[in-house]
């Protein structure tokens, strides 16, 4: 079994000394990336040499490669024919879908052993998946060239609230606050903690050393207008996650999802050159693979590194 490694102390060091480094220099330790994880982004772009490569460092985490292999035949892909082999695998989805999968699975593992007992993790998790699968699914309307990318930074959205939940005390006073002002989260954040959770997920991603393609959407999905690079990826992101709120309330495995009229900003439409006529077709492929895909990368079917 490989370990959890954390980022290097160095990076860490280096980074401004603010309340909201100090907030990830104290999860740093515990919320790290797996080995192999990290190994498979340094690899990066180096076509059938790099998927070889990918393949050989995956399979000596047993967990890892069973819980790949588990997506790849879910109804996430739709492949007609059963895959059993990750060199098998990266023939079909690409060096580039490897490698996203990997670090979708690693980023959970990641969180795996982190208690948040202010939050529901298994319902935090659920609509985080269900956003991923959103940003997918409209990517594909966009023609995007790495859709995979989109159902990653879609999974991972919100893990700055995980980071934030690690401070209970400034957690419960923000969500007292919340309560009666639910559309003011980020207002409630800097007033509390003095940054937010955009802000919080989009600098772990970064500490993690991963490439700007996955923090900058994370850091500017509730400002999308303010991204300066990833501008497209950062809209659907945005309309991804306005779809995964108005159905959230009522999202379980073992019942259909309620549906209230998203609320999406029009710039977000504008970002990305799509209109909303994209969201019946992509909700029902949503709705076809989220109760499988939520089974493989729920908490409890993470397998801890």
């Amino acid at each position: 079994m490989v370990a959890i490694a954390t980022p290097s102390p160095a990076r860490i060091e280096r980074e401004p000394t603010t309340p909201l480094y100090e907030l990830i220099r104290d999860v740093a330790a515990l919320a790290a990336l797996p080995q192999a994880c990290l190994r498979v982004m340094e690899i990066g772009d180096k076509q059938r040499a790099a998927a070889r490569e990918m393949v050989e460092v995956i399979t000596r985490d047993p967990a890892l490669t069973r819980q790949l292999l588990k997506l790849v035949n879910s109804a996430y892909c739709g492949f007609p024919q059963p895959v059993t082999q990750l060199a098998e695998a990266v023939e079909l989805i690409g060096t580039r879908g490897l490698r996203n999968l990997t670090l979708a699975a690693g980023a959970l593992s990641a969180f795996n052993g982190i208690t948040t007992p202010l939050l529901d993790r298994k319902a935090f998790w659920h609509a985080s998946v269900h956003c991923g699968l959103m940003a997918r699914a409209l990517a594909r309307s966009a023609r995007h060239q790495q859709t995979d990318r989109l159902f990653t930074v879609g999974l991972l959205h919100r893990i700055g609230q995980l980071v934030m939940h690690q401070d209970p005390v400034r957690a419960r006073r923000m969500l007292d606050q919340l309560k009666p002002h639910a559309s003011a989260r980020a207002t409630v954040e800097v007033q509390v903690f003095g940054f937010t959770y955009c802000e919080v997920g989009a600098a772990l991603l970064e500490t993690w050393q991963l490439p700007a393609s996955m923090w900058m959407p994370i850091r500017y999905h509730c400002t999308p207008a303010g991204a300066t690079d990833f501008r497209t990826d950062t809209a659907l992101l945005t309309i991804a996650l306005a779809v995964t709120d108005s159905v959230a309330p009522s999202l379980t495995p073992l019942t259909p999802a309620a549906r209230c009229e998203p609320r999406i900003e029009p710039v977000a439409w504008l970002q990305c050159g799509l209109s909303a006529e994209v969201l019946t077709a992509a909700i029902l492929e949503v709705d076809t693979q989220w109760a499988a895909v939520s089974a493989i990368l729920s908490p409890d079917a993470t397998p801890p590194h």
